[in-house]
């Protein structure tokens, strides 16, 4: 073959193998994930909207970052099996619990424990009442007195996975999340 016809068939063929993604069935067989976004906060002593960022290595910790506007009141979250560790003004505390923790220190009841969950689309609890849309897409549930509801979805590299979601409890605290990117490696 001309060298002037090999190189566009070795371009062509580099650039359909970069944009092959692999396809998952859950987030969990990924080695990496990562996901981030904003929140709009409705509570009853402060409202709101931060950006946040969750991410996970396969077994590592979870990583969360929950930053106001103009990376202000920065929120750095490491939860483990037996540990959460929140890093606020270079200050660390630590405690079994992440949602307790994060109140203590914010003054804002935030499901930390449930988030991790909801953001990829299920409950926390394998025995949650799930109510589905017509396209089968997870609708709603309600787990730990919160109500966690879905109004967007994309698919990222095979996964059915949250653009849009509400997590409310009563009428006083909802977080509106809005999520800008999913990374899965």
């Amino acid at each position: 073959m001309k060298r002037s016809k090999i190189i566009p068939f070795i371009f062509f063929t580099l650039a359909v193998t970069a944009c092959t993604a692999p396809n998952y069935v859950s987030l969990e067989e990924s080695d990496y994930y990562k996901v981030f976004g904003r929140t709009a906060i409705k509570h009853p002593t402060q409202s709101g909207q931060v950006s946040f960022a969750i991410e996970q290595a396969k077994n590592s910790t979870i990583n969360i970052i929950i930053q106001g506007p103009f990376a202000q009141g920065r929120a750095d979250i490491e939860i483990a099996d037996n540990e959460t560790t929140i890093t606020i003004d270079e200050q660390t505390f630590k405690d079994r619990g992440p949602d307790q923790l994060f109140y203590n220190l914010t003054g804002i009841e935030w499901p930390v424990s449930g988030t991790q969950n909801w953001i990829k689309g299920k409950p926390y609890h394998p025995d949650t009442h799930i109510t589905y849309d017509k396209d089968g897409k997870i609708e709603r549930f309600n787990e730990d007195g919160w109500n966690i509801s879905y109004q967007e979805w994309t698919t990222k590299s095979g996964l059915e996975l949250p653009l849009k979601m509400t997590i409310t409890r009563g009428n006083d605290i909802r977080l509106r999340f809005l999520i800008d990117n999913w990374i899965i490696r």
